[in-house]
């Protein structure tokens, strides 16, 4: 079968593409199944035609062409392959070929001319020398995009088209007064979305609270939110970070505002059911008598769960994710949105750079391998705490591979070495800041926060819950 994918990609796995092209499909069949076996994603092709066909619009970086004679169609298929795709690297494999012949492939633009039978270990390593080139180029070229990039929306940062699209959909959903669903994983910043949301809304001036919904029981999650008996609760927090007033129930203390149920998804059933009848069209927040008073509640819910999932289990209103849901913002986790990576190192390293009083400005090209390459389990916010951390114990003006707390966990102790051809280039530099750096030291966060840790084990920072 031509121009097949011989391979299956993990989750979050990312693979080299290989063309392999050979007009005998045993041959193909062969050198498919060592690549797999090499963690590349071979694609085949019968002849010249099909390979152009293939780079024109699969992406592959690599290409094994297996020449059938000793003539110039391989070297011509060089030379096509690498003018249609700027970058591509190629491999010529031929029976017997001469010295003249190698020379004028290496003239063509081919890495290496291997003899036919393959010699399996040799082109292991051509392969293993152009995969780390060909990721070499990328991420450099992720890197300088974002160094040149401004983007993003009241202190969200993203270039990537999942968050291009999560600040359109707070744009419009900003100029409503309708309910709005936030999800994500732990630490993808559902709740500084819930934030932004906020101060772009015309209830801006109004206040902003936030209720954790984790662990709560439904007599204290009743008197909490509706006013029941007079108590407070660490729960409740306004959007400057102070707690509500003693004795006054939610709906009442964020009445002309936004509130913010955090964890929706584990709040007790019978408090979702009131919550339906205060979201029905029409209706206001009132207090507990049933009272309608002017200066309507405007409600954002966010969940770590599927709500979807939930409700069809039974375990999450149905009638309550109809309301939540015709409004929805997903927040991509950090594997889904790699190239922001890089801009999300600039912001946080300024922020540190203020809050420790340092002048750290760059990533080593080590670091900067680890910090693209991670599989980022606890999103933002684990990203957050690392560059802090890194920040606060670089020496010199960068951060170097040895001061990241994952650097042990990416195995890339040898990394180095490897890469120290990237010495010369230049490292990420972080924006300039105009804010006074003297007298500047880490504040510690005085917000309350109930329920379990992040189940990521790093400490929460921010609002990227």
């Amino acid at each position: 079968m031509k121009g097949r994918s011989k391979s299956t990609r993990g989750r979050n796995e990312q693979r080299t593409g290989v063309l392999v092209v050979d007009a005998m499909e045993k041959d193909r069949e062969v050198m498919s199944r060592f690549l797999s076996s090499w963690d590349f994603e071979p694609v085949e092709a019968s002849n010249a035609r099909e390979a152009l066909e293939i780079t024109s619009r699969q992406a592959v970086s690599i290409a094994v062409i297996s020449d059938p004679g000793r003539g110039t169609q391989g070297m011509e298929l060089v030379r096509a392959l690498r003018q249609a795709r700027p970058g591509l690297e190629t491999i010529l494999l031929a029976a017997d070929p001469s010295a003249t012949y190698a020379t004028d492939a290496f003239r063509a633009g081919a890495y290496d001319c291997l003899t036919r039978p393959v010699d399996f270990k040799q082109l292991s390593r051509d392969l293993s020398t152009l995969r780390e080139a060909v990721r070499r180029r990328l991420e450099s070229k992720v890197w300088e995009a974002a160094a040149g990039a401004d983007a993003g929306l009241e202190g969200m940062a993203g270039i990537s088209a999942p968050m291009q699209a999560v600040f359109a959909s707070i744009r419009r959903f900003a100029m409503e007064d309708s309910p709005v669903l936030i999800t994500g994983l732990i630490g993808t910043g559902k709740e500084l979305a819930a934030r932004v949301l906020h101060s772009l809304s015309r209830r801006a001036s109004q206040p902003l609270v936030v209720y954790r919904c984790c662990g709560v029981s439904e007599s204290v999650a009743a008197m909490e939110l509706f006013g029941e008996p007079e108590r407070s609760s660490e729960r409740i927090e306004l959007a400057d970070g102070t707690a509500g007033e003693s004795g006054i129930g939610l709906m009442e203390l964020a009445r002309g505002g936004t509130l913010l149920l955090d964890e929706i998804g584990e709040l007790p059933p019978a408090i979702q059911a009131r919550l339906e009848k205060v979201l029905q069209p029409g209706r206001l927040a009132g207090s507990q008598d049933g009272t309608q008073r002017a200066g309507s509640v405007r409600l954002l819910a966010a969940t770590r769960l599927n709500p979807a999932e939930q409700a069809g289990q039974g375990e999450f209103s149905a009638e309550l994710y109809r309301l939540l849901g015709s409004n929805l913002i997903h927040l991509p986790s950090l594997v889904e949105r790699t190239e922001d990576i890089p801009l999300l190192c600039g912001q946080f390293l300024e922020k540190f750079n203020r809050e420790f009083d340092k002048a750290t400005r760059a990533f080593s090209p080590a670091a900067k391998r680890v910090l693209l390459s991670y599989h980022w389990p606890g999103n933002v916010r684990e990203l957050e705490n690392v560059i802090g951390r890194a920040c606060l114990l670089a020496e010199q003006d960068w951060i170097e591979l040895s001061d990241l707390s994952i650097a042990a966990v990416c195995g890339a102790g040898e990394w180095p070495e490897r890469y120290s051809e990237w010495a010369g280039e230049s490292r990420f530099v972080a924006r300039e800041s105009d804010a006074k750096k003297a007298g500047r030291r880490l504040r510690s966060s005085a917000q309350a926060r109930t329920g379990p840790p992040a189940r990521d084990g790093s400490a929460s920072s921010g609002n990227y819950s």
